[in-house]
């Protein structure tokens, strides 16, 4: 599926990635297949988001037998873009970006989760 699935998306330029994360990654039960794309921010402003999201779903979802949701994650929250990065990518058309994506993810990630953790003690504490 994930051969398919790169094959529909590989003549699309300006995508760096497209990443299968979520319970369809991690072998679990699920009802749509949640996709991940990291772009080329030359190629693909933020404000085209909306209909590179609306093009990509409607091509995988030709090619495959499930909902798909699609989220560019370029500028994502750090616990989604590391969930993300955790997952499988299955077309990478820029290695040294992908890598640069994974790497600033992990770090912001790893800054972010110390203080996360600590809120969410402190709110456990309270009750």
């Amino acid at each position: 599926m994930l051969h398919r699935m790169a094959r529909v998306l590989e003549d699309m330029p300006g995508l760096i990635a497209a990443i299968l994360y979520g319970s369809a990654a991690e072998g679990l039960p699920f009802r749509d297949l949640d996709v991940a794309l990291v772009v080329d921010r030359k190629t693909h402003p933020p404000d085209g988001d909306w209909d590179l999201v609306n093009r990509v779903a409607d091509r995988l979802e030709k090619g495959v037998p499930f909902p798909v949701d699609v989220h560019v994650v370029n500028e994502a929250p750090a616990p989604l873009r590391y969930n993300v990065t955790r997952g499988r990518p299955f077309l990478v058309q820029d290695l040294d970006a992908w890598y640069d994506f994974v790497e600033r993810s992990w770090d912001l990630y790893f800054d972010f989760e110390p203080f996360a953790r600590q809120y969410l003690e402190g709110m456990a504490e309270e009750r």
